[in-house]
């Protein structure tokens, strides 16, 4: 097909999108459906197809990711969507668009009241460029990149992470869905770039604020990150200040076994390698 599709407004009511990688594939349905208006053998002349709308807006929908390969097929689950979206475009099998406002309930027991950025989407990444997040306990401003050219299968290993957080104001609260090791209701501040994959996660250029007297400031690398038995964290040019307490009161799990001696040390502060 040569040219582009103008869809004008589009409004969608309990719109349900299901995005598969069937048994013994490689792509989901959506590439394999975008790849059907691609032609076979390119024309000099050709344009590329494009189809466009100045603006979409879903009231009420779902969107489910899964792959068939998987012992647990369910990548992402999303409902109660509520989203507007700005100057949508789909160029063969890329996707761009300004999202204005997205708001949704994940079946992992956690909830975005609002999310704004530059999405994009290709083969070989996704980005959300200015984003602005906020739940009913969090709020967080930077940019996000992930490398998915090797797919999203094994996600904790090969998917690639660049997020640079220009401000976050976050709660345990809406880490524990993927951490249960951290007690409720603890709050943080930071700023900083992370980058790897979640099992070999690095911070560089942290600062890190929060509980009743803790700060880290420096570069920190995060092993197994959603393990609770062998999850690890190393700290490198780094300056750490913490007490028991707050140590205990952050990790109560992990550091069950911590001796209630240590909280005659007081107030420790530590510099470099730990």
């Amino acid at each position: 097909m040569d040219g582009n599709l103008d869809l004008g407004t589009i409004a969608l009511g309990e719109a349900r999108f299901y995005t598969t990688i069937y048994k013994g594939e490689q792509a989901d349905n959506v590439t394999v459906f975008s790849k059907k208006f691609v032609p076979k053998e390119a024309k000099a002349s050709s344009e590329p197809f494009i189809l466009t709308s100045s603006k979409i807006t879903i009231d009420d929908g779902i969107f489910r990711y899964r792959d068939e390969n998987l012992s647990s097929t369910d990548i992402l689950h999303y409902s109660h969507i509520n989203t507007a979206l700005k100057d949508f475009s789909l160029q063969d099998s890329d996707i761009k668009t300004h999202i204005k406002k997205l708001a949704f309930t994940a079946k992992r027991n956690y909830q975005v009241d609002n999310l704004e950025g530059d999405f994009h989407y290709d083969a070989k990444e996704i980005r959300l460029d200015n984003f602005k997040i906020k739940t009913l306990h969090s709020q967080m401003e930077g940019d996000l990149r992930l490398d998915t050219q090797n797919g999203m299968s094994d996600f904790n290993n090969t998917v690639g992470i660049d997020i640079a957080f220009a401000k976050a104001d976050i709660s345990t609260n809406d880490i524990i869905p993927f951490y249960n090791g951290l007690a409720p209701d603890k709050r943080f501040q930071l700023t900083g770039v992370f980058s790897g994959v979640l099992n070999d996660l690095r911070g560089s250029d942290l600062k890190i604020n929060g509980l009743s007297n803790s700060s880290i400031a420096g570069d920190l690398r995060f092993e197994q990150l959603l393990d609770p038995d062998a999850f690890k964290i190393t700290a490198q040019n780094s300056r750490l200040e913490t007490s028991y307490f707050d140590l205990k009161s952050l990790l109560p799990k992990p550091l069950s076994s911590l001796p209630q001696q240590f909280a005659k040390l007081g107030h420790v502060r530590m510099d470099g390698l730990t």
